[in-house]
């Protein structure tokens, strides 16, 4: 690892800076006794990390003042021929030139994109990412370097501890400056103790915590989103870091974010959290919300978090304004149908039922329905379906979301599966369906989920009471 000037696109890099130069020092490192130019093994996750001072002048001569330097690495010194998994990342000193380094890897003889190299045709791979800007007179950096299973190329990423700034090529670092009330510490939901000084690059890996967000004014905050996050509108047009449900942490981190929010029950894989936290970055974990009475308390701590105390309780006594009118709008008296919440993937072939705390059973109450699950004395928040439990449960309602439904081939394809044309609901077709989304929000637009709701079970009971 060293501090070398860029030279054109193509060629390798120098000069660069000796060991006993003093510009590239060491700190510590990750394995502990990598020391006097030997190789070793890549550490635990197939991670290299070493902490370095940089100093701007390479050997007394070259000035990174005046020139464009960057970090390299060298893979294996066991294999000095084979350049094929080295990297570079542009660095820039704060009152020098930037570098403006934004080639691909070439084949240093032909200039060509890398694909067909033979074994001893040397490869320079230089990182896409923004120059990173440091103090005149050098920094503080942790170089990670993590090994991909994918061609073998490493990937490597450089976090100061100093501030950042904005590179030559009008890429935006994070800015060490905060927005709102922050610095503040608090505590993620699998127990660790989080700082968090900015909020001015959110990625938000959950979509009722990316809801949350927007409610709170904070949507052009965000860079970066998750699959789940789709509402509202501006949120889905955000890069997605996910692949299905899985987090890409190389997909974060090419945001530059300064904050990362998700679900605790939700976001992963874990590995790949871990991977954004080692670079540097806070990542903050919130409970999902699994019933009504949660979703003002969530508001509040996502509003802390993010350093909008007050915006927070804003939004939050907007919303129990909100839910407190929809419950006010259920008649006095009223009698309440049972109705039993389905889910359904019908090409995996999964038939459940919900019962208490599947947050199905607390938007049903609050709708004015009776939860079927919870009323026959269910103890999971999910158990499969039976024919015996169908004719327990006995619901006047079904309710299922629109996929659900759509996956086991609709209405007459729902009867067709065993005990639900007995059941009352079945029999008389009384099938609602709800958004995927709208129904679990369980944030600002749960009001209006709970209205709709409510709204449809009415439609029943005017019909059948």
């Amino acid at each position: 690892v060293a501090l070398c000037r860029l030279p054109d696109p193509g060629t390798a890099p120098g000069p660069c800076a000796s060991g006993s130069a003093d510009v590239t020092v060491w700190l510590t490192s990750n394995p502990p006794d990598y020391a006097n130019g030997k190789a070793h093994a890549y550490g635990p996750g197939g991670s290299f990390e070493v902490e370095l001072v940089l100093n701007p002048v390479i050997d007394g001569d070259t000035d990174c003042r005046d020139v464009a330097c960057g970090v390299t690495t060298r893979s294996d010194d066991r294999a000095p021929g084979d350049r094929s998994q080295d990297l570079v990342v542009p660095v820039t000193f704060s009152n020098g030139m930037s570098s403006d380094v934004t080639a691909g890897p070439q084949d240093q003889a032909t200039g060509t994109q890398p694909g067909a190299s033979s074994s001893g045709t040397p490869l320079w791979v230089w990182l896409v990412a923004p120059a990173v800007a440091i103090g005149a007179i050098g920094a503080v950096v942790v170089l990670v370097i993590r090994r991909r299973a994918i061609a073998g190329i490493a990937t490597l990423l450089l976090f100061l501890i100093s501030a950042c700034g904005t590179s030559a090529a009008g890429d935006v670092v994070p800015s060490a400056t905060p927005t709102g009330e922050l610095p503040v510490t608090v505590r993620s939901a699998e127990g660790r103790e989080v700082v968090v000084t900015s909020n001015t690059r959110i990625v938000s890996l959950w979509g009722n915590v990316t809801e949350v967000l927007f409610a709170l004014g904070l949507g052009d905050n965000v860079v970066g989103r998750d699959v789940t996050s789709t509402e509202p509108a501006a949120a889905a047009a955000l890069p997605e870091v996910t692949r299905a449900h899985d987090v890409s942490a190389e997909g974060v981190l090419a945001l530059n974010p300064t904050l990362v929010l998700g679900s605790l029950q939700n976001s992963g894989p874990e590995g790949s959290l871990d991977h954004i936290r080692n670079v540097g970055i806070p990542v903050v974990l919130f409970d999902d919300p699994a019933s009504v009475e949660e979703i003002i308390p969530r508001i509040r701590e996502i509003a802390r978090t993010v350093g909008v105390p007050e915006r927070g309780e804003e939004l939050a006594t907007d919303t129990q304004e909100r839910l407190a009118e929809v419950e006010q709008a259920i008649p006095a008296g009223f009698d309440r149908p049972t109705v039993a919440f389905l889910y359904m993937r019908g090409q995996a072939g999964i038939y459940l039922i919900a019962g208490p705390g599947s947050g199905a059973d607390s938007m049903i109450e609050a709708a004015g329905g009776t939860d079927a699950g919870s009323a026959m004395g269910l103890e999971y928040p999910f158990t499969p379906i039976t024919s015996e439990a169908l004719a327990e449960a006995a619901p006047d309602i079904i309710l299922l979301t629109t996929t659900g439904l759509e996956s086991v081939g609709g209405v007459e394809g729902l009867v067709g599966i065993p005990g639900i044309a007995q059941t009352p609901a079945g029999r008389e077709r009384h099938i609602i369906t709800m958004d995927d989304g709208l129904l679990f929000s369980f944030g600002p637009r749960t009001p209006a989920a709970i209205e709709e709701l409510s709204a449809a079970i009415h439609q029943w009971a005017g019909a059948n009471q």
